[in-house]
């Protein structure tokens, strides 16, 4: 039997990732740890991506999840539905609990609004192109 580590986005269902994800520990989006993998958080953020009813997931996950849950949400907006981006960026940039983040190799924290930034950012979007599998656009909608 496959741990969830071991499956690939496809295999992940959208509803184990919708509830994995809105309690993560930590946001990583680019490659992860000594070997450049994909986090186990970004499988799961783009196996919801991938899905017809994504924006709901997103949507969703903002509402109820934690600090890590929401920026992975926001990412998700960011990606599919810009002003839902733009008007949920608002109270997250309020939020007084730092992320806990993974680049590269190193864990750190960041604060809501620099982490909004960087999702924004241009050298950020080298980390926001789906697997090849998936058929999406990444360019944020207007």
């Amino acid at each position: 039997m496959l741990t969830a580590s071991q499956l690939s986005i496809a295999e992940i269902k959208s509803d184990e990732a919708y509830e994995a994800l809105k309690s993560i520990e930590i946001y990583a989006m680019g490659p992860t740890g000594i070997s450049g993998s994909t986090s186990q958080g970004e499988k799961y953020f783009w196996s919801i991506y991938d899905r017809p009813d994504a924006l709901h997931h997103f949507e969703r996950l903002f509402k109820e999840g934690n600090i890590q849950a929401k920026s992975y949400a926001l990412t998700g907006l960011y990606l599919i539905d810009k002003k839902q981006f733009d008007a949920r960026s608002i109270s997250y940039v309020n939020e007084k609990s730092k992320v806990e983040i993974m680049e590269g190799c190193i864990v750190s924290h960041k604060s809501a609004p620099d982490l909004l930034k960087d999702i924004q950012s241009e050298e950020y979007k080298a980390y926001l192109k789906p697997p090849k599998k998936q058929n999406k656009s990444v360019e944020p909608t207007s």
